[in-house]
């Protein structure tokens, strides 16, 4: 180091050091109230309790208070469908607990069996038995054990390795005889494992045994899944059985309030009832997973927000403390000798501070840019698989005469699916004739009051398109094909395929009402333009005929 530095470097130090001891040590604070509230309202106000604990663990500088406070965030985040954030909150609170220190284990278990419930939850199986392991391995006391045994149970059920469950389960009700709804909920699951191992194994005795402790106990949640068990144990064997079961789940979901087991219940009703009462049971069932599903995006945005104000209240704090340091750093000046070196490390500190708060809002801006994106990526998600499928779905339930059960069955639980997953993203492979998928979508509008013809649509037009234009293009069709049966009034729709020139070309005509000289796009069809722009095309209406529509679409091959 150069001597010329030296003495500039202490007289900065010392300072630093000066204005340290000159500002006053504030009292650490206690959260003990706001934990006590928090944990006390965790079922009955989760937005609450979320708002509590994220302000302790803004302040707090105790890791085992992080720890708990972030894994409690986690859990009312899993519970409310934000799976992902939940474990991200998880693994978060994980890290500040001292893994070794047994007076963590009660916490490290509860985390654990956390992060175990939300991968069973997002079907990642090994992952929860890892997680469910661990659990055991850290817990202190016989519930915390117990819970991840059960945990663990259903993992080993859900991916078909019966005797793995069976034996957990054997184990876990030896232990379980003293108390009535542990030994009912093993109990239960035992004999539906053993059923499912074997089609043929006896499993009603031991499933009317544990619905009769539950309801001795009172215990709505588990009797919930005791009628579900015997509904699935009926199913094949006495279907009015089943449906009597379905309908005791229904109204037990009712009375827990539980949407989550409403659904479940809905889907059985729905499967298993007289064909006068699918309609009714559908009905409430799309309506019911259509509001959950906004709740669950809801929580998510509100515990995005509350996080955001959390660190925005901090950063007024810490610019509080800051005034409040450089007045004290001006006492300083006027009785110290070091007047130039605070100076020095004012200016510092304001450029320091400056150049944080310009990449911090820069880091806001486009934190808030990315919300953006992924609300109108899930708005375009929403509307192109839930409501569209949704619109087809009514359709042909209006125009067919005999409905056939096990399709509706099955295309009502693959939009269920399907609106459970539409948190990330997933592109499913086409099938090998294209032209036959593009055959089925657009045949489907075609009914007694309205003619679909295709003109061109053979396997050598469709050579050269990418899978992900195909998509595209089933997409844009099905919304031009929605349209025109809720506006045109059409009775006959003709859509062409070609390709010249290097370029793919789709012509839809009708002869319906046609659209408006000053035609505005909706939702949808401002959808459909962006997807085609998207593939570097180009879309025309044609507003100029006075009957009917036409719509000239293409695009580049190799797209």
């Amino acid at each position: 180091m150069k001597p010329n530095l030296i003495l500039p470097i202490l007289l900065v130090l010392l300072a630093i050091y000066a204005c340290k001891q000159s500002v006053k040590k504030k009292p650490t604070v206690d959260f003990t109230e706001d934990y006590i509230k928090a944990t006390s309202i965790l079922n009955s106000n989760p937005d609450s309790a979320y708002y509590l604990l994220n302000k302790i663990a803004a302040g707090s500088k105790d890791s085992a208070m992080l720890g708990i406070v972030n894994t409690l965030m986690g859990r009312i985040q899993v519970k409310a469908g934000d799976i992902y954030g939940g474990q991200e909150a998880l693994l978060k609170g994980l890290s500040f607990f001292n893994l070794t220190d047994k007076k963590n284990f009660y916490s490290i278990a509860l985390c654990y069996n956390e992060l175990g419930n939300s991968s069973l939850d997002l079907k990642n199986y090994d992952f929860a038995i890892d997680y469910y392991n661990k659990a055991i391995e850290k817990a202190t006391d016989s519930f915390s054990r117990s819970f991840a045994l059960n945990g663990k149970a259903v993992a080993f059920q859900r991916k078909k390795d019966y005797a793995g469950a069976i034996s957990i389960l054997n184990y876990s009700l030896v232990n379980s005889s003293k108390d009535k709804k542990e030994y009912a909920r093993v109990l239960s699951n035992l004999a539906r494992t053993k059923w499912l191992q074997d089609p043929k194994y006896p499993a009603l005795a031991e499933l009317m045994e544990a619905k009769n402790f539950r309801e001795s106990e009172k215990d709505l949640s588990g009797l919930h899944t005791s009628y579900a068990h015997l509904s699935d144990y009926y199913a094949s064997k006495n279907p009015d059985s089943a449906t009597v079961y379905a309908r005791k789940m229904y109204e037990v979901a009712l009375k827990l309030e539980n949407p989550n087991d409403e659904l479940e219940s809905l889907q059985k009703l729905i499967a298993l009832s007289p064909a006068a009462n699918v309609k009714t049971y559908f009905t409430r069932f799309n309506g019911l997973n259509d509001s959950l599903q906004t709740a669950r995006n809801a929580s998510k945005n509100q515990f995005a927000l509350i996080r955001y104000e959390a660190d925005k209240s901090k950063l007024e704090n810490l610019n509080l403390q800051r005034e409040n340091t450089e007045k004290e750093l001006q006492i300083i000046k006027q009785r110290t000798i070091f007047y130039t070196t605070l100076a020095i490390a004012a200016i510092v500190a304001f450029f320091g501070i400056s150049w944080i708060r310009k990449r911090k809002q820069k880091m806001d801006w486009e934190k808030q840019q990315a919300l953006k994106e992924q609300k109108l990526k899930t708005s375009q998600k929403v509307h192109d698989v839930v409501a569209n499928g949704l619109y087809r779905l009514m359709s042909g339930l209006e125009h067919e005469k005999n409905i056939d059960r096990e399709d509706l069955i099955g295309r009502v639980n693959d939009l269920y699916e399907k609106s459970r997953d539409i948190s990330y993203e997933e592109i499913s492979a086409t099938s090998n004739k294209y032209e036959d998928n593009i055959e089925a979508l657009l045949s489907s509008f075609s009914n007694e009051t309205t003619r679909v013809v295709l003109v061109g649509n053979s396997a050598t037009v469709w050579e050269g398109i990418s899978e992900a234009a195909r998509k595209e293009v089933e997409f844009v069709l099905q919304e031009l094909m929605i349209n025109m049966k809720k506006h045109s009034q059409a009775q006959n729709v003709v859509v062409k395929f070609d390709q010249r020139e290097g370029s793919f070309h789709i012509q839809y005509v009708d002869d319906g009402i046609g659209l408006p000289p000053n035609f505005n796009f909706g939702n949808g069809l401002a959808s459909t333009e962006n997807r085609i722009l998207g593939l570097g095309g180009h879309i025309i209406f044609d507003t100029a005929k006075t009957k009917g529509t036409k719509i000239n679409i293409s695009f580049p091959i190799g797209i």
